[in-house]
Parts: C-alpha cells; sequence; structure tokens
C-alpha cells in the first residue's frame, strides 16, 4: 500500500540551523495496517507524515501510495488519495463556514471544484445520518458556522471529513494532543470505529505511550530522523507502556550525554 524508499529531509541546509529532519527512511505499510508512531521531540515524527502528505518535497528518496509513484505530486493531488488530521482541532476546517458547507468540501476532496460546486439538497440526509454516528447531535446543527463548535467537535468533525471518502492512507498527527482528557478518549474511540468499518490503513503519530502501545498492529520509533525500533504481530501486542518509557528515558539520556560530550568539546578546543 505505502513504500517509501529512502527518503531524506533537511531544512536550512548549510546553515547554523541546519536540522536533519528525516535520514534514509525505508518502511512499506501493509493495506489496512494501524501503525503508531512515537519519538522524542524533534525525531521526525511529524516530518514524515508531513513528507508523505506533500507539506514538502524530499530531497532524495521515493514515495509510492496504492501503486503510484507520488514522491513529486503537489499537496491538493495527493488529496485525493490521503486523509490528514493534525493536532490543533482548528486546522482542516473553514470557521466561517457551516458544518454542511465543510462537509461539501470532504465529499469533493481531492477533485476539481468548478462554478457548479455548491451544497446539493441531495447530499443533506447523507450528512444528517453520518454526522449522527459523532454521537455529538451535531445532526441538528448542519447550518452551524464549524467556528461556534469545542474542540472535541470540531476535531471529530475533522476526523469524519478525512474519511468521508475513502482513503488509500490515514494520516493522524497527534490528533488528540491539544483536546482535554474527555475529548481525548471520544476521538480515539471514534477513530478506532471508523478505521475499523472503513479497514483503513492508518499512520498515527502520538505523544501518549498508553494509545502507542494499546492502539493499532504495528509501533514505530523514531530518532534523529531515523527508524530505531520497529516491532509488529505478537511482539506489539508484548508492548506495555513501562518499556516504551524505558526506551524514551535511554534517548533522552544519550541526547543529553551528546549535548554535554559537544559542549566539552566546545569549551577545549573552539
Amino acid at each position: 500500500m505505502l513504500e517509501i524508499d529512502n527518503i531524506s529531509k533537511t531544512f536550512n541546509t548549510g546553515t547554523a540551523n541546519e536540522v536533519r529532519a528525516l535520514v534514509g527512511i525505508n518502511l512499506v505499510v501493509d493495506k489496512g495496517s494501524w501503525v503508531s508512531i512515537i519519538g522524542t521531540n524533534g525525531s521526525g515524527k511529524s516530518a514524515l507524515l508531513n513528507s508523505i502528505a506533500g507539506t514538502f518535497m524530499v530531497d532524495s528518496g521515493e514515495i509510492s501510495l496504492a501503486g503510484q509513484q507520488i514522491t513529486n505530486w503537489p499537496k491538493h493531488k495527493r488529496a485525493g488519495l490521503i486523509g490528514h488530521v493534525f493536532q490543533n482541532p482548528f486546522t482542516g476546517t473553514a470557521p466561517n463556514m457551516s458544518i454542511a458547507e465543510n462537509l461539501v468540501l470532504a465529499v469533493y476532496r481531492g477533485q476539481k471544484r468548478g462554478l457548479g460546486w455548491a451544497l446539493k439538497h441531495s447530499l443533506t440526509n447523507d450528512f444528517k445520518n453520518r454526522v449522527r454516528h459523532l454521537g455529538l447531535g451535531l445532526e441538528y446543527r448542519l447550518d452551524s458556522p464549524v467556528g461556534t463548535l469545542s474542540g472535541g467537535q470540531r476535531q471529530a468533525l475533522t476526523l469524519l471529513m478525512a474519511t468521508w471518502v475513502k482513503p488509500k492512507l490515514l494520516l493522524l498527527d497527534e490528533h488528540t494532543a491539544a483536546l482535554d482528557p474527555k475529548s481525548a478518549t471520544l476521538i480515539i474511540k471514534l477513530s478506532e470505529e471508523i478505521i475499523s468499518r472503513q479497514n483503513l490503513t492508518v499512520l498515527m503519530v502520538t505523544h501518549s505511550m498508553e494509545q502507542a502501545a494499546k492502539l493499532g498492529d504495528r509501533l514505530l520509533m523514531l530518532h534523529q530522523g531515523k527508524i530505531i525500533h520497529d516491532v509488529g504481530g505478537s511482539e506489539k501486542k508484548r508492548t506495555r507502556v513501562n518499556e516504551l518509557l524505558f526506551r524514551f528515558d535511554e534517548l533522552r539520556g544519550r541526547d543529553q550525554m551528546d549535548e554535554n560530550t559537544a559542549e566539552m568539546l566546545r569549551r577545549n578546543y573552539i
């Protein structure tokens, strides 16, 4: 389904702010797989998702999705294949447009929109039925501006929009991180229901070790732009939160040691 062949990306090349976000990433994700991705800050988690979504072009390597080579496709063209839910619940929807108008955008995601683009009356019942499954009463508020919704309601709507037309790949980029615990629990429940019902292929970046251990059938850990752990099958099922926390502590300790060594070298030799 998804094939990533040796992709790399460096920002601010040749400057003091140079960041090697992705370093020779290789990854194959099977259809219907749910891959959870964890890593320390700056490890390349979101960079990996953004490289797939087309937010930026990679420096080298290739990306294929559903049998199509999409490495050089612009973001709007990839949108026809990819659903994307971001950390910020206010990203991915148009606040001044109504719920129904936002859903129209989802219906036509990845398609050319001419002058005939409009909210067709025939879609209204479908909107009500599918929004009703969110369990938030939004089916009675289709004419309300999305900007009047709470963060949890808006993220639920964004998730519905991202999967309205079944995507070849669903990207979840810390999509519960900005929510209160009750809303986060709701969004995870909705995510599980939608992913299971549509048998979606998913890459989910998460800051939650509990989510990483519990959700999905495969787990990746990134560090300094590289995949350093890749577990699936029975090993993924046996993964526990305390094991992931231990690995994080190891990485933080290693990073701190590297920083201390660099500082010592600067003091002695620069």
